[in-house]
């Protein structure tokens, strides 16, 4: 038996801001996460200890980051963003554009 819960923190179309990871790293820290990883749907993934994870919860609900524990309801949405400027063929998307997509979506998908 497992003594961790598999934890996937979303981001939104592989986006992030410094301060937004920072704080995921502190509550990971605080709760005795060994390893951080970042999964293939652009999410940060944690492994939290079965007796910590009440804790964990309740410090990511105030932190008001999603997060799915051990099955994936809510996929993340994944973009194409982080290789943008890898090939310069007249790109049409702007880093502008790709933010207001991702803010549009104001609910959780289910579908990935």
């Amino acid at each position: 038996m497992q003594d961790y819960f598999l934890v996937r923190v979303n981001l939104k179309g592989g986006l992030t801001t410094p301060e937004e990871l920072s704080i995921i790293l502190n509550i990971a820290k605080k709760n005795s996460v060994e390893t951080v990883r970042f999964g293939l749907r652009q999410q940060v993934i944690l492994h939290v200890k079965h007796a910590l994870s009440g804790r964990f919860q309740k410090e990511m609900a105030q932190a008001n980051l999603d997060y799915d524990i051990e099955f994936e309801k809510h996929p993340n949405i994944v973009s194409s963003y982080a290789a943008e400027d890898v090939f310069q063929n007249g790109n049409w998307l702007t880093e502008t554009i790709f933010k207001e997509i991702f803010a549009a979506f104001k609910y959780r998908p289910k579908l990935k």
